[in-house]
C-alpha cells in the first residue's frame, strides 16, 4: 500500500524533531509531505482525514474520515506551517470538536493526537477540549493498589499496547503544553523584557 495517515504522523513527528535540533531536512522530502497530505485530505475546505486511500486500481474511494486521523493530520500539517486560520483547519477544528474526548468512546491515541493539535491551533477550541480532557483522564487513572498512576489499557488498541502503551499516551497527553512550544509562536519575535526598576 502507498501508506497511511497514522504512520505518516508517527514519521513527521520523527523529522520535525530532527529539524529542530538542526538536522536538515532536503526539500524535496518537504514537498513530498506536503502532497501527500493534499492528495490525502477529505472534507469540503480539505480539512478531513480518514486512515488511507483505497490501493489504486481497488473500487470505492478514500477510507471515510475519522476523528483521529484528522487530528493526526491536522498536527502534521500544523508542524508543516498550515496557516492556523485557513478553511482546512477550521473545518478539522470543528470536527475534533463534534468528537470530544469521552469515556464511551475511549481512545488513546486519538486523545494524544487531538490534544496535541488543539494546543497547538489554541484560543476558545483548546482551552474546551483540555479542560474536559485533562478531567477526564485525572478521572479514569488509577489511583490505588499495585496499578497506581496508571492508566487501564480499554481502548481498542490497549489489547496490543497494554497498561504500558495506555499510561504513557495519557502521560503524553496531560504533559502537552510542557512539552511542546505553540507553533505558531516559534516565529514570532520575541516580547521585550522591560527593564527591572531598582
Amino acid at each position: 500500500q502507498e501508506g497511511d495517515v497514522s504512520m505518516f504522523g508517527w514519521h513527521l513527528m520523527s523529522l520535525k524533531s530532527a529539524e529542530m535540533a538542526g538536522v536538515t531536512v532536503p526539500d524535496q522530502v518537504r514537498a513530498r509531505m506536503q502532497a501527500f497530505l493534499k492528495n490525502t485530505a477529505q472534507g469540503t475546505a480539505g480539512g478531513l482525514y480518514g486512515y488511507r486511500r483505497s490501493i489504486p486500481g481497488a473500487s470505492g474511494g478514500s477510507e471515510p474520515p475519522t476523528p483521529v486521523m484528522t487530528a493526526e493530520a491536522l498536527f502534521c500539517r500544523q508542524m508543516l506551517g498550515a496557516p492556523q486560520d485557513s478553511p482546512a483547519t477550521r473545518e478539522a477544528v470543528g470536527f475534533l470538536g463534534r468528537n470530544p474526548p469521552s469515556v464511551a468512546r475511549t481512545d488513546f491515541y486519538y486523545w494524544y493526537y487531538g490534544t496535541l493539535a488543539m494546543h497547538q491551533h489554541g484560543g476558545a477550541p483548546w482551552r474546551q477540549w483540555n479542560s474536559m480532557i485533562r478531567d477526564l483522564l485525572i478521572t479514569e487513572q488509577r489511583t490505588s493498589g499495585e496499578l497506581a498512576g496508571t492508566w487501564d489499557p480499554n481502548d481498542q488498541w490497549g489489547r496490543y499496547g497494554g497498561r504500558l502503551y495506555s499510561t504513557a499516551l495519557a502521560t503524553l497527553t496531560l504533559e502537552v503544553y510542557y512539552r511542546f512550544l505553540p507553533l505558531y509562536q516559534i516565529s514570532r519575535p520575541a516580547t521585550p523584557v522591560p527593564p527591572a526598576t531598582p
